[in-house]
C-alpha cells in the first residue's frame, strides 16, 4: 500500500532519515515474470555508482498460475536473485534471497 512506501522512503525510520543524501533509489516496475525476465542483471550494476548496492523486491513469489500484479514465478523471482548476486547486487528485502528462498517455499519444515 502506499502509506507502507512512504513509511519505508520518507518515515522516521526511513532511508531518507537515516542516511540523508547518502542514497539513491532506482525503480523497475514489474507487473508479472515476463517483465522480471527482462532485467539484465549486469547491465544494472553498470549504471548503479554506489559501493553497496542493494535491492528490495516488492513483489510476491508464487508456484500458482497467477501471474501479473506483482505475482511472479517463485523459480524465475529466485534466479534471478541469484543473477543480481552475482552481479554484486545483493539482496536486502524482504530477506537475504537463501533465506527468504527457505521461507517462501517452506522447506525448513522438513529439517
Amino acid at each position: 500500500n502506499d502509506g507502507y512506501f512512504t513509511d519505508l522512503f520518507d518515515g522516521p525510520m526511513s532511508m531518507y532519515k537515516l542516511l540523508p543524501g547518502e542514497y539513491e533509489v532506482f525503480t523497475i516496475f514489474i507487473h508479472g515474470t515476463s517483465d522480471l525476465l527482462k532485467i539484465r542483471p549486469d547491465q544494472l550494476r553498470a549504471v548503479l555508482k554506489g559501493r553497496n548496492v542493494v535491492a528490495w523486491y516488492f513483489v510476491w513469489p508464487t508456484t500458482c498460475a497467477t501471474d501479473g500484479d506483482g505475482y511472479v514465478r517463485e523459480r524465475d523471482f529466485f534466479s534471478l536473485c541469484r543473477s543480481m548476486e552475482r552481479a554484486r547486487i545483493r539482496t536486502g528485502w524482504p530477506h537475504e534471497s537463501s533465506l527468504y528462498r527457505e521461507l517462501c517455499g517452506k522447506l525448513w519444515i522438513p529439517q
